[in-house]
């Protein structure tokens, strides 16, 4: 698990530098000349300006967790893939198709609850 959070965090922090590049520099030349200094740069451009993108790879590299865990559930990590493959081998069926719907009540719920914050950010901004 920790190697997960590990290697997502460093997946984030390339994506997030990215967009923070990628982004329209007039508004950031700006507050430059304006003697803004980095945090307020930040603060007042960069993060009002990257946030839908921002919250896009956060709620995505989740989702992928969450099916990475799955899979290393099942390789014989403690996680719900284990409870699937355990339940598989006791031949419980009922809990296993309980196990495969809770993974997947866990994407949809991350895909329902990014959709409304990527809505709410597209408003606000």
């Amino acid at each position: 698990v920790l190697a997960l959070a590990l290697h997502n965090a460093g997946i984030l922090g390339k994506l997030g530098a990215d967009t923070a590049e990628n982004l329209e520099r007039p508004a950031l030349e700006a507050l430059r000349a304006a003697g803004a200094g980095r945090a307020q740069i930040g603060l007042a451009a960069v993060l009002p300006l990257a946030a839908g993108r921002f919250l896009l790879y956060l709620f995505y590299r989740w989702e992928t967790c969450v099916r990475e865990a799955t899979v290393l559930g099942m390789l014989a990590l403690v996680s719900l893939g284990s409870w699937i493959q355990d339940a598989r081998a006791r031949n419980l069926y009922d809990e296993m198709l309980l196990a495969m719907l809770c993974g997947a009540a866990l994407v949809i719920a991350g895909d329902l609850v990014s959709a409304g914050v990527r809505e709410w950010v597209r408003r606000s901004t």
